[in-house]
């Protein structure tokens, strides 16, 4: 802050100097300086509960290592929050969609979507339950 007065007191100066600071009404007035401070959020304790994302993660990370290293190349779509919903007792239900590898025009691979529960805290999250729709 110290600084940037500086800079604008020398600015002042050398207007001065140039015979350009002031006018008929006098000098010009200084400009307002001002400064906002945004906090950094808190950081996250490992017994937090689970957020949305948290509960997405888990549930996307379960999939790919179920279905995603027996299938190479399976493309799982990003984190949407309508595919998100917080239960009543802290849970989440979770679903993750997917597009399998391969498919032709005369035999399409449709996708799959995952469906989870989960609970738990950010160092423990907890699935309940995980299963696989196939959309074929």
């Amino acid at each position: 802050m110290k600084a940037l007065v500086g800079i604008l007191m020398s600015a002042a100066a050398l207007a001065t100097l140039s015979g350009c600071a002031t006018t008929a009404a006098g000098p010009s007035p200084a400009p307002t300086v001002t400064a906002t401070v945004t906090a950094s959020p808190a950081p996250r304790s490992p017994s937090d509960a689970l957020t949305a994302l948290d509960a997405w993660l888990a549930c996307a990370a379960a999939e790919r290592a179920n279905y995603g290293l027996q299938n190479p190349g399976t493309v799982f779509a990003p984190y949407d929050a309508s595919n998100v919903k917080a239960e009543a007792d802290g849970s989440f239900t979770v679903q993750v969609n997917f597009q399998p590898p391969g498919g032709t025009a005369q035999n399409p691979v449709y996708g799959a979507i995952a469906s989870c529960v989960v609970k738990g805290t950010v160092s423990e999250p907890d699935i309940v339950s995980i299963g696989e729709t196939d959309l074929g």
